[in-house]
């Protein structure tokens, strides 16, 4: 199941889901796992069989760490540098570490740790081990189940639901590259999710639920700036700290932050203060911004993201070498590309934020965009261009050619015909430069196969595809970069407990 390079004399034979070894551990994570989705994701619950299947997951995992047999923590740490994919393993062992850092006495732990030890001694390795060894492999394990649980709770808080099901962990796993190389690399076919699935379709919307889902869209706003902030733009800051790039690029995005704050809180405050019975009004919130004059703040933002010199200035800082080694050590080799191509989509995200308030104000139209991409790229291959109609997926590539066979005797045929066509987590993007010969080309880099070269009509359509293809390749990874800035932000500024005093 996981990719190893341990030859089958250095691994263990201790199977955790042979049945009769299944047995001795099953049961033994759920109540932590209850905890840990109460963590991340306090507003939800989690089904049975949602906490059984990640258990599941964890025991996978487990047998994976003991299969070196390893006798101290550095053993366990190469083994995670060899077997998780980049950049998971970094963060994994971060948390690792700081669990060792913290003693018993202050352990974050939430799983079993005095129960899983000593199974791990007289079952799995037959073997005496550092208790610290056991903390350490431990904390990788609840690292992985907290990444799991909070991908399947923004999924499930995205579709509008309070419960986590199993079949929405599968559903949320089956979108992120980096959880499906993980646990199933080689398993495209047997990871299935089931069909019969069904969604109920809201009627007509009370006042309350519309202010409800303005606080979520509001909420999912807050969460893509902060992507933007804390993501993005921190490592310009730390690189360039007085320079004017940074609001060439970025222009006034901390200010729209603030002002997005601002209408949140009061969005929150206002629906928490009127009664069950009483008129809720959220209309005042946005007259008592409008007359502080704080939705400014987009006019010069607006103005800045519509000028050409800040994309121009940001692909003149990347070029640079001291860019490119701080992109690269904060998030692996593909980080260079998405502050190249991402980037400069999000950053148009405030300006469709701010023209949706008017729909809100006048209508209370709510719609949820669901991106799909398609068009026509040309495939090189022996100097010739041959061109194909491509189909975006949330997981699948298709190219395809027109079809110049628009009837048969045997029935209708399709518009056009499938040529090829890739699983995104499997191929890794490839940007590349012009040349006389060929120009807006990128490259689909497949393992064990030919690359495939595709060339866009126009730099502007390169743009746009590789956008859209990076975004669904590294959207997972800068989730998780979100999430470990938060992390470090808060152990910087914790929030420290008033005096009693203060309250008598």
């Amino acid at each position: 199941m996981f990719p190893s390079t341990s030859t089958p004399s250095e691994l263990s034979n201790y199977d955790f889901t042979a049945e009769e070894n299944r047995s001795k551990w099953r049961g033994l994570f759920i109540k932590a796992l209850q905890k840990v989705q109460q963590q991340v994701h306090p507003s939800l619950s989690a089904k049975e069989d949602a906490l059984e299947y990640i258990e599941g997951l964890i025991l996978q995992l487990l047998g994976m760490l003991c299969a070196s047999q390893p006798h101290s923590v550095q053993e366990v740490e190469d083994r995670v540098q060899k077997t998780f994919p980049h950049p998971i393993d970094k963060w994994a062992m971060s948390d690792a570490q700081t669990a060792l850092d913290k003693g018993k006495k202050k352990s974050p732990l939430v799983l079993p740790v005095d129960k899983i030890h000593p199974l791990l001694v007289r079952e799995a390795l037959g073997y005496k081990l550092d208790h610290q060894v056991t903390v350490y492999i431990v904390a990788v394990l609840e690292y992985i189940a907290a990444d799991v649980l909070k991908l399947t709770g923004n999924y499930v808080r995205n579709i509008k639901h309070n419960e986590i099901t199993l079949q929405d962990i599968k559903v949320a796993m089956c979108a992120d590259k980096v959880l499906m190389d993980m646990f199933f690399p080689n398993e495209e076919d047997d990871f299935t999710v089931e069909e019969n699935t069904t969604f109920v379709r809201r009627g007509s919307l009370t006042y309350e639920e519309i202010v409800k889902d303005l606080i979520l869209e509001e909420t999912q706003y807050m969460h893509d700036l902060n992507l933007i902030i804390k993501v993005f733009r921190a490592p310009f800051a730390t690189l360039f700290p007085r320079s004017k790039d940074l609001d060439v690029i970025f222009s006034n995005i901390l200010e729209v932050y603030e002002m997005t704050a601002n209408l949140l809180s009061l969005l929150e405050d206002t629906l928490e203060v009127t009664d069950e019975d009483g008129m809720l009004l959220v209309g005042a919130c946005f007259e008592e911004l409008a007359e502080g004059a704080e939705f400014e703040v987009y006019e010069k933002y607006a103005e800045d993201m519509l000028k050409p010199n800040g994309r121009e200035r940001l692909n003149t800082l990347i070029q640079r070498n001291d860019t490119l080694r701080t992109l690269q050590s904060i998030g692996g080799r593909g980080f260079k590309d998405a502050v190249k191509y991402v980037l400069p989509k999000l950053l148009l995200g405030p300006i469709y934020h701010f023209l949706h308030y008017f729909d809100v104000i006048k209508s209370n139209y709510y719609f949820d965009i669901i991106v799909k991409t398609d068009g026509v790229l040309f495939k090189y291959a022996g100097r010739r261009l041959t061109e194909r109609y491509i189909l975006l997926f949330d997981g699948l590539i298709v190219l395809t050619k027109v079809n110049t066979r628009r009837a048969s005797v045997t029935g209708p045929v399709g518009e056009y015909k499938l040529k090829e066509k890739f699983n995104i987590r499997k191929i890794d993007i490839v940007d590349r430069e012009d040349t006389e010969e060929l120009k807006n080309a990128f490259e689909l880099v497949v393992p064990n196969q030919s690359s495939v070269i595709l060339a866009a009509k126009t730099t502007e359509d390169k743009n746009n595809w590789m956008a859209a293809l990076l975004s669904l390749h590294t959207r997972s990874n800068l989730e998780r970069m979100l999430d470990t800035a938060l992390k470090e932000e808060e152990k910087q500024h914790p929030l420290k407990p008033l005096d009693p005093q203060v309250y008598r």
